[in-house]
C-alpha cells in the first residue's frame, strides 16, 4: 500500500510539473502576435567610420555618428545622416549641406559587410559593400 500512495504522489507530481510549462501566452490579445520581430539580423548596429561603395563606385564615408561625406559619379557631396538598422535591412537617410536629400535601403547578406542597395528616390539598385 505505501508503495502504491509513492507511485500516485510521483504521478501528481510529474502531471503538475508537466501541465506547469504550459502555460498561455499573457499579451491580452488572445496568443496572436500582431508585431513579430524583425527576421534576421544581418544588419550592423553601426557603420560608423566605415565606408560604402556601391558597384558603380559611388561611396559614402560615415565619418561619425551623425556626419558623412560622399562622392557620387566623382562629385564630392557631405553633410549628415541617420542610420537605421532592422533584421537584415538598414535605411541610410543622407541630408547634404546643400541640395536635395536621399534615402537609401541596404539589404545586408550574412556576412553583414555587403548586400543590395536601393536608392528609394529613384528606384536604382545595385549591390555594396561595407569597409
Amino acid at each position: 500500500m505505501k508503495h502504491l500512495k509513492l507511485l500516485v504522489c510521483a504521478l501528481a507530481l510529474a502531471s503538475l510539473a508537466l501541465f506547469t510549462g504550459c502555460g498561455g501566452d499573457d499579451d491580452g490579445n488572445g496568443g496572436h502576435n500582431n508585431n513579430p520581430s524583425p527576421i534576421g539580423d544581418n544588419a550592423p548596429g553601426s557603420l560608423v567610420g566605415k565606408n560604402i561603395t556601391a558597384d558603380n563606385g559611388d561611396t559614402v564615408t560615415l565619418t561619425d555618428g551623425s556626419n558623412y561625406s560622399a562622392s557620387f559619379g566623382g562629385i564630392g557631396e557631405s553633410g549628415t545622416y541617420v542610420y537605421a538598422p532592422n533584421g537584415d535591412t538598414a535605411t541610410l537617410t543622407l541630408t547634404p549641406t546643400e541640395g536635395a536629400g536621399s534615402t537609401i535601403t541596404l539589404s545586408f547578406n550574412d556576412d553583414s559587410a555587403s548586400g543590395n542597395y536601393t536608392l528609394q528616390e529613384t528606384g536604382q539598385s545595385g549591390t555594396f559593400t561595407v569597409q
